[in-house]
């Protein structure tokens, strides 16, 4: 195609089927323009329609008279196009202001399609020697196009091949120009939609603060010039403009790929209002399954209960004592207890904990290993003390490897492989190094940590397996169910939730069982409703490498365990291996009662700002774990402080609107990350080369 020389050419040099009309065609069309609500609304049947996701193609489309694809920002085209609309301003030649206030021409301002080069449908071309501008139809309407320096009115034309035949002709669609038309009264240049994008991702504007900073911008250059859109017309043509990108948001982490190993999660208050979340609970049952615990928090401790109910009491005090004992050690006692009575309690411990361990436990008790086997040891059971799982401390899939280096050292001190246990346990690690010189020290320690991986191995024998991941076609289409997730290609559901039996005797939001002592119990406030009665989010991000967010759902009212829960297990194909939130260590106990199958290979995480304030164990705090120390644990935080910034014009829209909007800024966002992390490594890589 050949570029026309400008965008207010007189049409009067291009050979046409009719004569000029009077500017006051544009007038008898128009709204008064003191009313900002009513110019130049989009046309009626463009807003009938309630649906824009279309669930087969996985795209989102809001109706406009455009289907061309907009410009992306750098796009030299858009440049071209962008000086051509900037020599339409007060002051240029041939430019004038009307009675309204826009831009218009002393020859009317003119859009039509440039001359073709390929032939038309008759063969006549649309253009030769004699007509080497091509002819171009009657004028087939007037339009308003904002542009940067203030409202301009143009005749918009088709074009019409040399023999006029109809089949031939051509329509104008503004892509030649880099515009967007709403309607046949309303377009605008691609400039304008990067423009607001660009102020939604760095500041709180709304879509109504963005046309007063645009109607001020106008009258700053022209005292009297007309106004910038009305909010509810630039929502429709910004809302149409960014869906013409046909961009599908289903795409994971540049270099995690689908089903990521590292994830962090967060919930953040932003959202739509209530009366607008027509969407059900991400952990509503879709199944009628019945899913009873395989074990539960107090079966997978050290000092775990047993089927005589009354032995629950002993339980408690020989935890509490052991615990006692073990702050004796550390000397972090500020009293201590009688010798007879601290005597009775040694020995109830002792006879409570299995057999295989009550030879370490006498001589700990009874402080008889070297005072640096003792501090580690005391670490060791300060932990056991509590009734946290034993795979926080050794993990399912690090058993093997944690039994074979123990084996090893009982033939063998000259063990290299002991700093393997780094990797999940530097706590283990020190242990076994501080016990190396003390052949008893080192076969009790040795046979203590193989009843732990036993004890682990036999708790892992009773999960049961999770239900197979199966796609559910139609399962992705965020404007009917609130969710968006990006953990496979199609984006569909995996699984069902069952009826979890657990949800009914848990013993409130943060527990289903009560951590053994009330010191050691962490609390998570999760308000029974949000503010302002809005929804809350749910996110999921790779905290590895940029920090991808890998998409969200829509939490009818407060945020729970229940939802990093039912969005992992219900559009995960495995659970990661890695999972970093505010509230693991009571996320932990939540998944091991429901889905122990799906979970067993899973480490649960503080991230590092919230996890200074946490009473549990030293096990859920990744810093201790040296290949997970430059992981961005933060990115939750860092990515809701970007959220809130465009809360403010999310609350009021329908469900279907507030998910485009979010899944086109997250994805903005992502490119931004994305970027930037590539910009970092190729400066390293130069560096290094």
């Amino acid at each position: 195609m050949k570029d026309h020389k400008n965008l207010w050419m007189n049409v009067n040099d291009i050979e046409e089927d009719i004569e000029d009309e009077d500017e006051e065609a544009f007038i008898d069309n128009e709204e008064d323009e003191n009313d900002l609500e009513d110019t130049y609304q989009p046309e009626t049947t463009q807003t009938q329609r309630t649906n824009f996701f279309n669930p087969a193609t996985g795209l989102w489309d809001f109706p406009s008279l455009s289907e061309h694809r907009p410009k992306e920002e750098d796009d030299p085209a858009l440049q071209r196009a962008i000086k051509k609309r900037l020599a339409v301003f007060d002051g240029a030649e041939g430019v004038v202001r009307d009675s309204k206030g826009y831009l218009t021409g002393n020859n009317p301002l003119v859009l039509f399609p440039p001359v073709l080069e390929d032939g038309c449908l008759c063969g006549a071309g649309y253009s030769d020697d004699d007509h080497p501008n091509g002819v171009l139809t009657e004028v087939k309407y007037r339009t308003v196009v904002y542009l940067t320096n203030g409202p301009a009115r143009f005749e918009v034309f088709g074009r019409n091949c040399l023999a006029g035949n109809a089949d031939c002709q051509v329509q104008y669609g503004g892509s030649s120009d880099s515009l967007h038309f709403l309607s046949k009264e309303t377009a605008a240049g691609d400039e304008i939609g990067w423009d607001f994008v660009d102020h939604a991702l760095n500041t709180h504007v709304t879509f109504s603060a963005y046309c007063k900073i645009m109607s001020k911008k106008y009258r700053r250059n022209f005292l009297n010039s007309a106004k910038f859109m009305s909010p509810q017309t630039f929502i429709a043509w910004w809302f149409s403009w960014s869906s013409k990108f046909k961009t599908d948001f289903r795409k994971p982490c540049s270099i995690c790929k689908y089903n990521p190993k590292f994830l962090a999660c967060d919930g953040t208050k932003i959202g739509i209002s209530f009366k607008n979340a027509d969407t059900d609970p991400i952990e509503k049952p879709t199944s009628t399954e019945k899913i009873d615990p395989c074990h539960r928090r107090n079966d997978r401790c050290f000092l775990n209960f047993n089927s005589q109910e009354q032995q629950d009491a002993i339980i408690r005090k020989c935890r509490d004592h052991l615990a006692y004992t073990s702050k004796k050690a550390l000397g972090q006692l500020n009293q201590t207890l009688e010798f007879e009575e601290e005597l009775n309690r040694n020995t109830l411990l002792i006879e409570t904990v299995s057999r295989q361990c009550s030879d370490i436990m006498r001589r700990f008790v009874c402080n008889e290993y070297p005072e640096s086997v003792q501090k580690k040891l005391a670490v060791i059971f300060k932990f056991l003390s509590t009734n946290h799982s034993l795979s926080s401390l050794i993990p399912f899939r690090y058993t093997d490897l944690l039994d074979s280096i123990l084996l090893e050292l009982r033939t063998s001190t000259q063990n290299h492989r002991i700093n393997l246990i780094s990797d999940f346990s530097p706590e283990i690690r020190d242990t076994l190094y501080a016990a190396l010189p003390y052949e008893q020290s080192l076969s009790d320690v040795i046979s203590l940590f193989q009843y732990l991986v036993l004890r682990i191995q036999c708790i892992r024998e009773k999960n049961k397996e999770p239900a197979p991941a199966v796609r559910q076609p139609s399962s992705y289409n965020p404007e009917r169910y609130g969710a968006a997730y990006y953990f496979t290609p199609s984006g569909e559901k995996l699984r069902d939730i069952p009826i979890y039996t657990m949800n009914e005797s848990a013993h409130s939001k943060n527990y289903d069982d009560l951590p053994t002592r009330s010191d050691e119990q962490c609390n998570k406030i999760y308000p029974e409703v949000s503010r302002r009665g809005t929804t809350y989010l749910f996110l999921w991000f790779d905290p590895k490498h940029y920090g991808h967010c890998y998409g969200f759902h829509i939490i009818p009212g407060s945020e729970g365990r229940k939802d990093p829960f039912s969005s992992a297990y219900s559009y995960l194909e495995h659970a990661p291996e890695e999972v970093f939130y505010d509230f693991s260590c009571q996320f932990e106990e939540y998944c091991l009662n429901r889905e122990p199958g799906f979970w067993e290979n899973t480490r649960f995480w503080h991230d590092l700002f919230h996890g200074y304030s946490h009473k549990c164990p030293f096990c859920y705090k990744s810093q201790r774990i040296c290949p997970l120390q430059g992981l961005n644990t933060e990115i939750c935080e860092q990515f809701n402080s970007f959220i809130q910034k465009i809360k403010y014009s999310a609350r009021s829209m329908s469900l279907g609107k507030f998910c485009f909007y979010l899944q086109y800024m997250i994805h903005q966002w992502c490119e931004m990350k994305r970027s930037s992390f590539e910009q970092r490594c190729d400066i390293a890589a130069a560096y290094l080369a």
